[in-house]
This record gives structure tokens, C-alpha cells and sequence, in this order.
């Protein structure tokens, strides 16, 4: 009898982790799957995905949401033959004991116990956008950073041949200004 009754308690808090584990990481599990996508809700308009599934930056413990374009609403109906204009919406996540992210002897700024990252993209032609994270969701083990581009250029007329990526992310100062050297970057096939 008290084998039976230890191995109900037993099941009991077993049971209970895994419910906590469950709601703990409910949000941030539906972002990293792809069920959310990786931008605050300002509006009701979707964006559209402009990269593959997600992938992994290599050798960093890092890995990077699909990409999402949103382009500005333009005044006229006209077509024009300049590129679309709007934001672009993606995400990072990483393990909290990540050693690039982790190091505390840095004098990077961390809001909530996480880096901050400006982040720059730049296109094939060589232009550059700056953006930045803007929020992040925790989970038990991990952390989703959202990051958000404003104003990229995005030629919607060249689809097809839309090409590469590159981003670079450097983490900012305590003093505002991001580090002079990436701390990672990884290169992202744009598709539609």
C-alpha cells in the first residue's frame, strides 16, 4: 500500500512539472515553431514570408525565425518602378547559457538579462538597413528575441531573383553605441 501511494505522489509532481513546463513555455514554443509570427500585433495586415523555414547560425547556439516583409501603405494606386518600402520582421532564440550571449564580464546593455543587438542587413546590391530587437519572450531555458528592420527597400517586381541577406548582429553598449565588431552574422537566401 505505501508503494502505491509513493508512486501516485510520484506521478503526481511528474505530472505537475510537465504542466508547468507546458504553460511556462506556451509562447514562446508557438514563436520558435512558427505558430506566431515573430512581430508585436501593431496591425491587423499579415506580412508576407520572404525567406525559408528557419535556421541555424553555425557555431552559435543561435537560430533565426523565417523572415517577414510588411510593406508601407503607399498614397497612390499607381505601380511605380521603385522598390516596395516597409519593415522586416524576424526572430533569434538561443539558450540562456549560451556562451556568446552569456558573458557577463561584457559591457553590453541587457534589458531583463539579455542582450540588446543592433542589427544590420545588407542586400545584395550592397544596401544597408539598420534595425534592432525590440522585445523578447522567455521561456524556461531559452529566450525569443523579437527584431524588427525599418524602412527596407524590398523589390517586389524582382521576386524571383531576390538573392541573399546578410545580417550581423552587435551587441550595444551600456553606453547606447553598438560594439565596433559583430558578434555574429549569418546570411539568409530571400525567397517568395
Amino acid at each position: 500500500m505505501k508503494a502505491v501511494q509513493i508512486a501516485l505522489i510520484g506521478l503526481l509532481i511528474v505530472l505537475a512539472a510537465g504542466f508547468f513546463l507546458y504553460v511556462d513555455n506556451r509562447e514562446y514554443n508557438a514563436l520558435v515553431n512558427g505558430q506566431e509570427l515573430p512581430i508585436h500585433k501593431e496591425s491587423e495586415e499579415q506580412p508576407a514570408s520572404i525567406s525559408e523555414v528557419s535556421q541555424k547560425v553555425k557555431g552559435t547556439g543561435i537560430e533565426l525565425s523565417e523572415l517577414y516583409y510588411r510593406p508601407y501603405e503607399r498614397e497612390s494606386e499607381e505601380p511605380t518602378e521603385e522598390p516596395s518600402t516597409g519593415d522586416l520582421y524576424f526572430g533569434i532564440w538561443y539558450g540562456k547559457g549560451n556562451e556568446l550571449t552569456s558573458d557577463r564580464e561584457t559591457d553590453w546593455r541587457r534589458e531583463k538579462g539579455v542582450v540588446s543587438f543592433l542589427v544590420k542587413a545588407v542586400d545584395e546590391s550592397g544596401t544597408t538597413f539598420n534595425g534592432k530587437t525590440t522585445g523578447k519572450v522567455d521561456g524556461t531555458f531559452s529566450v525569443f528575441q523579437f527584431v524588427k528592420i525599418e524602412g527596407y527597400n524590398f523589390d517586389e517586381e524582382g521576386r524571383e531573383a531576390a538573392g541573399d541577406l546578410e545580417l550581423f548582429f552587435y551587441p550595444v553598449s551600456k553606453s547606447g553605441e553598438p560594439v565596433e565588431e559583430a558578434l555574429f552574422e549569418t546570411k539568409v537566401p530571400l525567397t517568395w
